[in-house]
């Protein structure tokens, strides 16, 4: 028997305690996942990998709006990222794109700041014109991971292609299924061969003081992330 891996994307410390507690492999953190995640505080990820003996994926991205950086944005996510490293983060997620492609030179300036903590290219990859070239030159730039639903919005719908880009990885690079990935499509996933599956496992949840805004109005939730788990603890392998 071999066991597949599960990280749970959380947004606080309450999520990764609870993640943590369910049997969570591994965690990834960012804020405001209302408009797809910016980069969370330091003290936030200090306190994830103090308290949860976890290794802690931070997602580096400096404001919403598309995966495309600039000068002033960058110098922001290199000082984040130096933060986040000395913070003792076990991977950075980050996807830096320019007119479909990977913006080597942003990453690879990101890259040579990083030391050992490992490179995850996020969900930015689904967005890519050529996916099967773009793993290939994420290989040659030292990334470790790759997030990705395949394309589509779920993984169970991208389940072809994920199957394609393992074969394509062959080892170099680890894929990682995202996208509505639940303890009820897991084991296809990973009948296609996967073994890292992200998800959020979240519940809706009632504020005491009421929500402002756009916020997340929801959690871990301990019981899916525990089905999960369970799932991927009796893959064969």
């Amino acid at each position: 028997m071999s066991r597949a891996l599960v990280e749970i994307a959380v947004t606080g410390l309450p999520d990764g305690l609870a993640a943590a507690r369910s049997g969570a492999d591994r965690l990834e953190v960012s804020s405001a996942l209302a408009v797809g995640g910016v980069s969370p505080s330091p003290g936030l990820v200090q306190s994830l990998v103090r308290e949860t003996s976890l290794p802690v994926v931070v997602l580096l991205r400096a404001r919403p709006g598309g995966f495309e950086t600039n000068k002033d944005d960058l110098r922001v996510m290199l000082a984040d990222a130096e933060a986040y490293c000395s913070a003792g983060a076990e991977g950075l997620a980050f996807g830096f794109t320019r007119d479909g492609r990977i913006d080597v030179e942003s990453s690879t300036a990101v890259r040579k700041v990083m030391g050992q903590t490992r490179a995850v290219f996020h969900r930015a990859f689904d967005r890519l014109v050529d996916p099967f070239s773009a793993l290939d030159e994420l290989a040659d730039l030292g990334f470790h991971r790759v997030l990705t639903s395949g394309g589509p919005p779920t993984a169970l719908e991208g389940i072809a292609t994920l199957r394609r880009l393992v074969e394509k990885a062959a080892g170099r690079v680890d894929i990682v299924a995202a996208g509505g990935v639940r303890a009820g499509n897991a084991q296809a996933l990973l009948a296609a061969g996967l073994r890292q599956l992200h998800a959020s496992c979240k519940a809706p949840f009632q504020s005491a003081g009421g929500l402002v805004g756009q916020e997340d109005p929801e959690r871990v939730d301990p019981a899916q992330v525990e089905k999960l788990v369970q799932v991927a603890k009796n893959i064969n392998a």
